[in-house]
């Protein structure tokens, strides 16, 4: 029995046999598992591409084309929209995820859904494989799947297509794991399984810059789990035992400056600053972010897209003091737990771990700062925190399943629960509809959020209503851009030239580095016959982004209305070369060709 082990019960601290329970085989419990799971986001394969998924997917010519596998390793994920403004996301195998769907599926989005919930079924399949080995009890394993594969905390990563990269994390990062372990006990392919664990830990920081966390967990393990020795002091054990476990944490370490060095050329710096805020600033949040977690991994009610959630700039008692004190003692509870417990120190490693690097608010925009998506990898040492408090339940010895009743209970129960959860909460992901009412909804003071329903509403045609929120938003946040740019675009659909002018000069103010706001204001001064003005707009879009799906035609389609034939068709060639399927542009070409070719007496 480990050190301290006698104050807790003797199902936490024992031996448990890795052999399978007694009744129904082992793996016909894991497939009910793994069918549950897939029931429960059974609907979600009939949701509709939402929000991120159209620029991300179907209006990114970045997915649609081998031609640009180049650039998903040498820009940053949103590049495509404006490769210009700063980006923290370097994810090259996750657009190369996207491609590969994108090739197989096109736009239907049924698909894409499938293959998101598969992924989720893989990652709870690893859960199972890693708890069975932590917590060497398969019933207990069994228990940790069960709650991560039914857990309503995942929705965000599971019913919506745009959250693939944490399942896909996860995948990676079990597995490179899970190998890392097996290069441990087999000694006679140690190399190829630890081989094997280095590319897959590659590849996961390819995915998702939060892999760099593994050499941590790495360490965690070695220094948890290290024997504790005889006939040495104290101190010789923990120098040893640390040494061993930086050694064995070293061929990840040793991985991590060639990843640094290719995110670093990508996004020019480490991690650019998103949001600028004080440090102290930063240090204040924490506890209400930490906070934040607990709640939505114990309580998962009330979950939404967005939230309102705010830097802390004032420290008080409800958004500093008590949220400090019970993150304080979560973790010293944690702590005790954890010095009676190896397993459960572990358990509690990997809760934590994951979340550190999120704790740089200032990496994220500003409304964006939590997300339940960001809980995904840190919710499996949750899941063996929760199986191994089901493992102190005392057994009795009536029996279902092969498992005690009195345990099995509780475990039906909470299948219910989390299944039904799922199911009614991964419905705010159906559709625009629905993510951007209920993001409005849950977040009413969340700028992005209430702007993503206005943008929403204006292109259902609700203008009144748009406007109605785009102003407030004018008014309450004046230096925000956007909402100056979509007053000016739904100023633009109602022939309210004057107007949108006005917010698109507006929003070229804020932020001159926009290009869609140019393009705009050109497109508006082109309707007010303002023709001189009108190319010198366009003009400047184009500057920024010389790329940009449309610019180019925009500007063929005015200088053609000025006679000036022979730039327009070069204008619309070169829209051509980049977007060689614009049938609007091949028509104006053949057109522009036959015209001159008359002027010039040609048959």
């Amino acid at each position: 029995m480990e050190k301290g082990s006698e104050n807790l019960p003797a199902q936490l601290t024992a031996k448990v046999s890795p052999k399978p329970p007694a009744g129904l085989p082992v793996w016909m419990l894991l497939t009910l598992v793994l069918t549950l799971t897939f029931a429960a986001y059974i609907a979600s394969l009939n949701f509709q591409f939402v929000h991120d998924d159209r620029g991300q997917i179907v209006e990114n010519p970045a997915v649609h084309s081998w031609a640009y596998v180049r650039q998903y390793f040498t820009a940053h994920v949103w590049a495509h929209i404006d490769p210009h403004q700063t980006g923290n996301y370097y994810r090259p195998l996750f657009l190369l995820w996207l491609r590969v769907n994108d090739m197989l599926f096109d736009a239907r989005p049924w698909w894409w859904h499938l293959t998101t919930v598969l992924t989720h079924l893989a990652v709870t399949l690893l859960v199972y494989l890693l708890a069975a080995r932590i917590l060497r009890d398969r019933s207990a394993a069994l228990v940790a799947a069960l709650v991560f594969g039914l857990h309503p905390v995942h929705v965000e990563a599971v019913a919506w297509v745009s959250g693939v990269t944490e399942p896909l994390l996860g995948v990676l990062f079990l597995s490179s794991f899970l190998c890392y372990l097996h290069s441990r006990e087999r000694q006679a392919a140690t190399r190829s399984w630890l081989g094997l664990s280095l590319l897959l830990f590659a590849l996961a920081l390819l995915e998702k810059e939060t892999a760099m966390v593994l050499p941590a967990l790495v360490f965690a393990h070695e220094w948890i789990f290290g024997e504790e020795g005889e006939g040495s002091s104290s101190w010789q054990i923990q120098v040893r035992r640390f040494r061993y476990a930086l050694w064995s944490a070293a061929p990840f370490l040793a991985l991590l400056p060639f990843y640094l060095l290719a995110r670093t050329m990508a996004l020019k710096g480490f991690s650019p600053v998103i949001t600028p805020l004080p440090l102290l600033t930063v240090v204040c949040t924490w506890p209400s972010l930490g906070w934040f977690w607990i709640r939505h991994l114990i309580w998962p009610v009330g979950l939404s897209p967005s939230y309102d959630f705010a830097p802390t700039m004032h420290p008080g008692w409800g958004n500093f003091v008590l949220p400090a004190l019970t993150v304080l003692a979560v973790a010293l509870g944690l702590i005790w737990a954890g010095r009676r417990s190896r397993q459960v120190a572990f358990a509690s490693a990997w809760l934590m771990v994951p979340l550190l690097p999120l704790l740089e608010i200032r990496a994220f925009v500003e409304g964006d700062f939590a997300h339940d998506r960001y809980l995904y990898l840190p919710s499996v040492g949750f899941a063996m925190l929760v199986a191994l408090a089901w493992r102190c339940v005392p057994a009795g010895r009536a029996k279902l399943l092969g498992l005690p009743v009195a345990r099995t209970a509780p475990v039906v129960v909470l299948a219910l629960v989390m299944g039904f959860d799922t199911v009614y909460q991964s419905a705010w992901y159906a559709g625009d509809e629905t993510f951007y009412e209920h993001s409005a909804r849950v977040a009413p003071n969340n700028k992005i959020a209430k702007n993503n329903l206005a943008r929403w509403l204006c292109d259902q045609g609700r203008y009144d209503a748009a406007l109605a929120i785009f102003q407030e938003l004018s008014r309450n946040y004046p230096n925000f851009w956007i909402a100056a740019h979509n007053l000016g675009y739904t100023y633009y659909r109602l022939g309210r030239l004057s107007d949108a002018e006005y917010y698109f000069t507006r929003a070229i103010q804020i932020d001159a580095g926009r290009s869609e706001s140019y393009l705009y204001l050109g497109l508006t001064r082109f309707r007010m016959n303002k023709a001189a003005e009108t190319e010198a707009a366009i003009r400047q879009a184009i500057q920024i982004r010389p790329d940009a799906y449309g610019y180019h035609f925009a500007l063929g389609i005015v200088l053609r209305s000025r006679g000036d034939l022979k730039n327009a068709l070069a204008e619309f060639r070169t829209e051509l070369a980049r977007y060689p399927t614009e049938q609007a542009a091949h028509q104006q070409v053949a057109e522009i060709e036959q015209r001159l070719q008359q002027e010039e007496g040609l048959p």
